[in-house]
């Protein structure tokens, strides 16, 4: 588990409204240098390999405003993110399998 510590800038620390906090839970924190390639193997593969096996998964992108979940989850053809790295990933793996399962991706519809 990795947690992470938000503290305001000194200067402000003598304010009452601010305060430290400590954020649990977290699965991974990439650094500011990751590339999308890196986050999809350690976050998203696994997922998708879970859901050509059939079960259950979901991919959600939270964050504020400006945070880059947009570009992380979409990005564009040169540096793809995440949903088209993961449909490539079901296309190539479930291409010419000869199965006929079916699988159903559904999207948020406020997302788009």
């Amino acid at each position: 588990m990795v947690a992470v510590a938000a503290s305001p800038p000194s200067h402000l620390k003598n304010l009452k409204r601010i305060k430290s906090e400590v954020y649990e839970g977290f699965s991974h924190v990439f650094s500011t240098d990751s590339s999308q390639e890196e986050v999809y193997e350690r976050m998203v593969k696994p997922l998708v390999e879970d859901f050509i096996n059939g079960k259950n998964g979901m991919l959600a992108a939270l964050g504020p405003s400006g945070s880059g979940k947009t570009h992380t989850v979409f990005e564009c053809p040169r540096e793809p993110g995440m949903v088209p790295l993961a449909l490539q990933q079901i296309f190539k793996r479930t291409a010419g399998s000869g199965s006929e399962a079916t699988r159903s991706l559904m999207g948020c519809q406020t997302c788009y």
